[in-house]
């Protein structure tokens, strides 16, 4: 993987911001919120599919304002804003207020405290979903 564009870098630190105050407009991030969460979860698809695991499918993060749709294979990672034309998809989890999404991925938050809390609820295989989750965590998962 090359070097991540300097445009990219601070669009996300952008998204951050948005995501950390709140659900309000938009409007200064550089891109679109959607895009840009996409953008973080293909960066970290490559440690998704270096752990070797034999999860795959087609799974939708929906924090409401937007969605980010991931299929994975055994050799691919796909992430987009947009729905991958002709797919259902088989595990949905939605994820209110977004910030979840980044403490369930930084293990700040357990995703099974963040179920019991209300910010995230699992439509579909939940045992997959824990796992995605856990795969696309920033820690390591042994640790």
């Amino acid at each position: 993987m090359g070097p991540q564009r300097p445009e990219t870098g601070f669009a996300l630190v952008g998204l951050g911001a948005y995501l950390l105050e709140g659900d309000g407009p938009a409007a200064d991030l550089a891109a679109d919120p959607a895009e840009l969460l996409a953008e973080q979860m293909r960066l970290n698809g490559h440690f998704v599919l270096a752990r070797g695991s034999n999860l795959e499918g087609y799974f939708v993060f929906d924090f409401k304002a937007w969605a980010t749709h991931v299929v994975i294979s055994e050799v691919d990672f796909v992430v987009s804003a947009k729905k991958p034309s002709a797919r259902r998809p088989q595990e949905t989890a939605t994820i209110s207020p977004p910030t979840t999404m980044v403490r369930i991925m930084g293990r700040v938050l357990a995703a099974e405290d963040a179920e019991r809390d209300g910010s995230l609820a699992i439509d579909g295989d939940r045992d997959a979903m824990l796992e995605l989750l856990k795969l696309l965590s920033f820690a390591d998962p042994e640790g």
